[in-house]
């Protein structure tokens, strides 16, 4: 029978997508893989956000083509850039343009047997882990909530890959949810574009907020779980804020939310097309802290973006530092094909770009050391998430605030298992952890 392996990049809704195809794919009566040196097929969820990460993605689609397996490259970058996938001069590339998993398993369907040298033709080219967990290693359950999004932003990609918003209804996701729950999975990730637009291209005024709560409150659910809410922007948090704050109280909800600021300059921000003023934002998150004090804040920003002064590349640091997140995730800016970023005047120099993300960076390992050290000395529950590094014995788990927790000499301790832990120190990006007994 002819093997076939599943790969999946980038963002966490990429992942989403390529389990999505898996699974289907095993109902369909294929035999699944996430080892590629074992399969004749490779269905890869590409990511091409950036330019550093479509080379990434060529080159891996190139080293499977040219071991001589077939290679069906599925997301954002056939999508987005349908010609540079064709480019690649190897028969066995397939572009899938489409948007559901359905559709890549239906393309399957149609592979043409002659275009494999041998449908058991096995030599090494690496192995690649994640497109399917084991509920005995890890336990994250990502559920994509929606596809597209409302937003205009100068220099997405993604946008134009993936058009506008398109929400799953609220029975289509619970019953995703309760499918990974059944398989032993106790971590639900709810992810989209934006999962703050969810809902309003659907009848009704059903808004991100009621979705979660249907999540949260699985009837008869297998086993004790945790939601999290993926990304939001500010934009489409702000119209259901109250609602939203009061879903995060609920036990099964992490109090967590990724909010991208992206810039510290409202004219950079208005040149990003992004809809909110710096002002807004921090009024925002001021509000989000007020109503849950021990919350979690992750956010984005965009070093380098065209025109922008070194005085408003240092009022982003400045609002780093006011906000104080507790991690933020750097990049330097990178024109992507088609956008209007990319066209814009005002290009910042290589060496300028690097010495803004180096400084920036520094900044914000500084500040998220700090948020996690204030949790020492505290005891809390965590839910074991997955095993650690091989060979150390430990078990990494996660708090009620999303926190990564590291709990050493764990090897009596299983994935999916609820602990008390008394947080010891922080340790860069997690906390260390000991079992209160």
């Amino acid at each position: 029978m002819v093997r076939v392996a599943f790969e999946g990049y980038g963002c966490t809704l990429s992942y989403g997508e390529s389990r999505r195809t898996r699974a289907l794919a095993d109902e369909a009566g294929w035999e699944t893989t996430d080892d590629a040196s074992s399969a004749s097929i490779v269905v890869i969820h590409t990511c091409t956000v950036v330019g550093r990460t479509e080379r990434s993605m060529l080159r891996r689609i190139d080293t499977l083509a040219m071991s001589g397996r077939m290679v069906m490259v599925a997301g954002c970058l056939p999508r987005a850039q349908a010609e540079v996938v064709e480019a690649i001069e190897e028969d066995v590339i397939v572009p899938v343009l489409c948007q559901e998993p359905e559709d890549v398993v239906k393309a399957l369907g149609k592979v043409d047997p002659s275009l494999l040298d041998d449908p058991m033709f096995l030599p090494k080219v690496g192995t690649h882990t994640g497109s399917r967990p084991d509920p005995g290693r890890r336990t994250d359950a990502i559920v994509p909530i929606a596809c597209g999004c409302l937003g205009r932003c100068s220099y997405c990609i993604t946008r134009l890959a993936w058009g506008s918003l398109e929400s799953s209804p609220v029975e289509k996701v619970v019953v995703a949810a309760r499918g990974w729950l059944d398989q032993g999975f106790r971590d639900v990730q709810l992810t989209a574009q934006d999962t703050g637009a969810w809902g309003r291209d659907l009848p009704g005024e059903t808004t991100l907020p009621d979705l979660v709560r249907a999540v949260a409150s699985i009837q008869d659910a297998p086993s004790e779980y945790r939601v999290r809410v993926g990304m939001l922007n500010p934009d489409s948090l702000e119209p259901i804020l109250d609602e939203f704050v009061d879903v995060l109280r609920l036990p099964r909800v992490y109090r967590f939310v990724h909010l991208p600021i992206q810039a510290g300059s409202d004219r950079v921000l208005e040149l990003m097309r992004r809809r909110y003023t710096v002002a807004e934002f921090q009024g925002l998150v001021a509000r989000l802290r007020k109503a849950v004090p021990d919350l979690t804040l992750h956010t984005d920003i965009i070093c380098g973006f065209p025109g922008e002064e070194d005085e408003e590349f240092n009022a982003t640091l400045d609002l780093l530092k006011k906000v104080r997140p507790d991690v933020t995730n750097v990049k330097g800016f990178s024109p992507r094909p088609s956008t209007e970023a990319a066209t814009m005047n005002g290009a910042i120099e290589g060496s300028v770009m690097k010495r803004r993300t180096r400084r920036a960076s520094k900044l914000v390992e500084k500040l998220s050391q700090t948020a996690l050290s204030f949790h020492e000395g505290e005891e809390v529950e965590v839910m074991v998430t997955e095993i650690g590094k091989v060979g150390t014995h430990t078990m990494m788990a996660r708090d009620g605030r999303y926190n990564p927790v590291v709990i050493a000499e764990a090897e009596d301790i299983q994935v999916g298992q609820f602990l008390t832990v008394h947080l010891i120190e922080a340790r860069g990006v997690y906390l260390l952890g000991e079992v209160v007994e």
